[in-house]
C-alpha cells in the first residue's frame, strides 16, 4: 500500500489534539483546512486573473500550480501512508476526497509532504513577492500555520508532512520567481511543464494528474488568450466575483460533463488510462476558462483594455 515511517511523538500529538479539541475544535480546523484546498486556490487565482490584474493572476497561478504538481511528485516518491492508516489511535476526520473510500490511496493520496500546507504557503509567498506588503506576510504566516496544524488535527497528515509542505511551498515559489526573471513567458511555461512531466511515468495518485491538467490548461489558455489584444477588466468588485464564479463553474462543469459517458469503476481506477483522462478533463476545462471565457468579458462592467495584461 505504501511506506510507513514516523516519529512516535507525532502519533501521540495527533491523538492528544483530537481528544482535546472534540467535535467543535474539529469543525474549526476543518474551516482552516479550506485555505489549502483546490476550490479556494482556483477562486483566488481566478479573482486576480479574470477580475483584478491579469499579470499578477498569471504569476500567482504559475507559483501555486507548480507548487501543487511538484508536491504531488514528491508524494509519489516517498509513498508515505497517512497516519490513520498506520495507527488505530488516529481518526480520519476529513478525507481528502470525501466521495472515495478512505482506504483508497489512489484517491486520497499519500501523506508526505502536505499538499494543503504547500498550497497555502505558495499562494501567500507569491502574493507577498508581488505586493511586498507586511500585512500580506502576516496573514500568510498565520493562515499557513493554521492550515498546516489543521491537517494533522484532522488525521490526514503527520506534523513532519506539514513542515515539508511549508518548505515545498516556499522553495517552489522562489524557484518560479527566479526563473521568471531569466526567461520570457513561453519558455518559462515550457520549463515548468518539463519539470513536472516525469510524474506521468511514476505517479499513481489522482492529485498529480488533476493538478498537471490544470497547469497545462492554464498555460495553454493564457497563451491562446494572447491571440486577441488583452481583455477588458473591471474595478467593480461585484463583477470581479461574478467573473470568478463563472470561470470556476466552467472548470467544474466541463470536468463533470466529460465524466458522464464513463462508469464509476473506470473513473476511479488507478490505471494509467483513467489517470490520463483525468488530466485531459482538467486541462480542457481550465483551457476553456482561461483561453476562451475572457471573450465574454465585454458584456460585464466597464469595457476597458487591460494594459497590465501585456506585461510579463
Amino acid at each position: 500500500m505504501g511506506n510507513t515511517f514516523y516519529f512516535d511523538w507525532e502519533i501521540s500529538l495527533i491523538s492528544f489534539l483530537q481528544d482535546l479539541l472534540g467535535k467543535n475544535g474539529v469543525r474549526l480546523f476543518s474551516f482552516f483546512s479550506f485555505f489549502g484546498e483546490e476550490i479556494f486556490l482556483v477562486f483566488l487565482i481566478g479573482l486576480f486573473y479574470w477580475g483584478i490584474d491579469r499579470h499578477k493572476g498569471r504569476v500567482l497561478a504559475m507559483s501555486v500550480l507548480f507548487a501543487g504538481v511538484f508536491n504531488s511528485m514528491i508524494k509519489n516518491i516517498f509513498l508515505r501512508n497517512r497516519p490513520y492508516l498506520v495507527s488505530d489511535e488516529i481518526d480520519l476526520l476529513k478525507p481528502v476526497d470525501p466521495n472515495a473510500d478512505p482506504m483508497d490511496i489512489a484517491a486520497q493520496g499519500y501523506s508526505f509532504p502536505s499538499g494543503h500546507s504547500a498550497n497555502v504557503t505558495a499562494a501567500f509567498t507569491a502574493l507577498f513577492l508581488l505586493f511586498r506588503k507586511r500585512g500580506l506576510l502576516v496573514i500568510g504566516v498565520i493562515l499557513s500555520l493554521l492550515t498546516g496544524i489543521s491537517r494533522f488535527v484532522l488525521g490526514a497528515h503527520f506534523p513532519s508532512d506539514v513542515l515539508a509542505g511549508w518548505a515545498c511551498g516556499i522553495l517552489t515559489v522562489l524557484l518560479t520567481h527566479y526563473l521568471q526573471k531569466r526567461f520570457e513567458r513561453k519558455r518559462l511555461y515550457l520549463i515548468l511543464i518539463l519539470i513536472c512531466l516525469p510524474g506521468l511515468f511514476y505517479c499513481r495518485s489522482s492529485d498529480y494528474f488533476s493538478e498537471y491538467g490544470i497547469l497545462l490548461g492554464f498555460f495553454a489558455g493564457d497563451l491562446y488568450a494572447e491571440r486577441f489584444n488583452g481583455f477588458s477588466y473591471t474595478d467593480n468588485h461585484f463583477y470581479q466575483i461574478i467573473r470568478t464564479l463563472g470561470g470556476a463553474l466552467i472548470i467544474v462543469g466541463v470536468n463533470a460533463l466529460l465524466k458522464v459517458p464513463f462508469d464509476r469503476e473506470f473513473l476511479e481506477s488507478a490505471a494509467l488510462l483513467p489517470f490520463l483522462f483525468r488530466t485531459f478533463r482538467y486541462f480542457l476545462g481550465t483551457f476553456l476558462a482561461i483561453g476562451i471565457y475572457p471573450y465574454l468579458f465585454s458584456v460585464f462592467g466597464k469595457k476597458t483594455t487591460d494594459q497590465r495584461s501585456r506585461r510579463g
